[in-house]
């Protein structure tokens, strides 16, 4: 009798952790791993000691004494020793049981406060009723016995267990952008800017709020660059789905049109779809809206002159119609580009210390040929003239970072010019996007650092 009820005591005790060990599943935590631990913690911590205490005492280790009085002494006399037995395997299994209860709970309390989303409030709270709860366990370990100690133990750290789960489950807030938005709205971007990194701070994985962030970019600093790394940065995230990655890229697209007037960098934006899912409703999608795209910047504008209300005179019967794009005129575009690289060449071979035909030399080769490194060279030849403004120098600074992210794509270099232009004109306009720029870079290099992180402890 006195072995079942320790049985029955022994299997509450495990239903008991059982239902504070499933609190860490919603928590991040495997379940199939969970479980897996609980029943090897069972067995070793609980199972494996009970099964070595009674085979001590049954006498099957040679050389080992049997440690229950009862049970050796009707063994030496021949007499009944399985009742006694029964008994101290009763008495075995009830210490064990709960000095394993109340070890467990000890360590589950630590692995809750490692899974607090608030880990200072979480430990804050537990220290508290720890500490209220302190004296009444102290007492009844004071005046009880050493095989007593692990029921005491027990019965302390359950309801510290269950007063803290409430701090423990508390989930962050979601991300609200109400206060940029009213920001954006009095025109304080910058204010508004580290607003929505304060959000993303608190959940980095908000597709809203990253999307908000590149449109700031975008259309109140005129930063293309920067709202394109941070657009394929959260595409690059496994939790963006298909739909947020379209939604992104379109709208990406749309900037290089609307801010930056580059039709051919508003449709090598939306092969990137086109790439990640060929011959898909996507793929087609994105396909069509390419040739809706001007085909060249001149187009684009008079694409926008022709959509322009008119209100004709009554006698004005003239009629206004969009110029459609053909390859012609792409090809045009390319030869006029060649030409005026050519006539900057001619220039500087007359003339090698013509600064504006060198700049010009600069933008056509990296912008319209695709040649940014030559670009980038003719722009440091310009940075070793002696005596120049300190603003062109600057802006040169600037246009070489550009360079280096967009068409190069080495963003180490790109930071490096950064740097160098924070160093030598502190208190440029250019210096403040830098700094700008350097900064958004390290928080998505953090977090990004922390999603790995994250994922390699699961």
């Amino acid at each position: 009798m006195a072995l079942l009820v320790s049985i029955l005591l022994t299997v509450g005790l495990v239903m008991i952790i059982f239902h504070f060990w499933k609190q860490l599943e919603p928590h991040g935590e495997d379940s199939v791993v969970l479980w897996k631990e609980l029943g090897w913690w069972v067995l070793k911590g609980m199972g494996l000691p009970i099964l070595v205490w009674t085979l001590i005492n049954c006498g099957l280790f040679p050389g080992v004494p049997i440690l229950l009085r009862g049970v050796a002494e009707e063994m030496a006399a021949k007499g009944n020793w399985l009742e006694p037995l029964a008994l101290g395997i009763a008495g075995g299994v009830v210490v064990t049981g709960t000095y394993w209860s109340g070890i467990t709970m000890g360590w589950l309390l630590v692995r809750y406060c490692q899974a607090a989303e608030d880990k200072k409030e979480f430990r804050g709270v537990t220290l508290f009723w720890l500490g209220i709860l302190a004296p009444v366990a102290g007492a009844l370990f004071w005046f009880s016995h050493l095989w007593e100690h692990g029921i005491i133990l027990t019965l302390w750290l359950i309801p510290v267990a269950h007063l803290s789960l409430p701090a423990w489950r508390t989930r962050k807030r979601p991300p609200t952008y109400t206060r940029a938005t009213a920001l954006i709205k009095r025109g304080n971007y910058n204010q508004a800017e580290w607003e929505v990194i304060r959000e993303l701070e608190q959940c980095e994985n908000d597709f809203d709020g990253w999307l908000m962030l590149a449109e700031l970019y975008a259309i109140h600093f005129k930063d293309l660059g920067a709202a394109e790394q941070t657009i394929y940065d959260v595409c690059s995230q496994p939790e963006t789905n298909a739909s947020q990655i379209c939604t992104a890229i379109y709208k990406l697209s749309e900037w290089h049109l609307k801010v930056g007037e580059d039709p051919e960098a508003a449709r090598e934006v939306l092969e990137v779809i086109c790439k990640k899912w060929p011959d898909t409703q996507l793929d087609k999608m994105a396909r069509q809206r390419m040739k809706q795209i001007p085909a060249t910047r001149e187009d684009l504008l008079k694409q926008r002159e022709v959509h322009r209300i008119r209100l004709p005179a009554l006698r004005d019967e003239e009629t206004f119609e969009a110029v459609p794009v053909t390859a012609a005129q792409e090809v045009q575009a390319q030869n006029d580009a060649v030409t005026l690289a050519d006539r900057c060449v001619e220039k500087l071979n007359h003339e090698p210390n013509d600064h504006a035909a060198r700049e010009e030399l600069a933008f056509v080769m990296a912008e319209k040929l695709g040649k940014a490194e030559q670009g980038i060279e003719q722009l440091e030849l310009l940075l070793e003239v002696p005596g120049t403004p300190e603003n062109k120098r600057a802006d040169w600074l600037s246009t070489i970072a550009a360079w280096h992210f967009r068409y190069r794509r080495d963003p180490e270099a790109g930071r490096t010019i950064l740097r160098q232009l924070m160093q030598e004109h502190p208190h440029s306009v250019q210096a403040f996007t830098a700094q700008r720029r350097l900064n958004l870079m390290e928080i998505e290099d953090r977090m990004r650092r922390n999603r790995t992180t994250k994922i390699a402890v699961r």
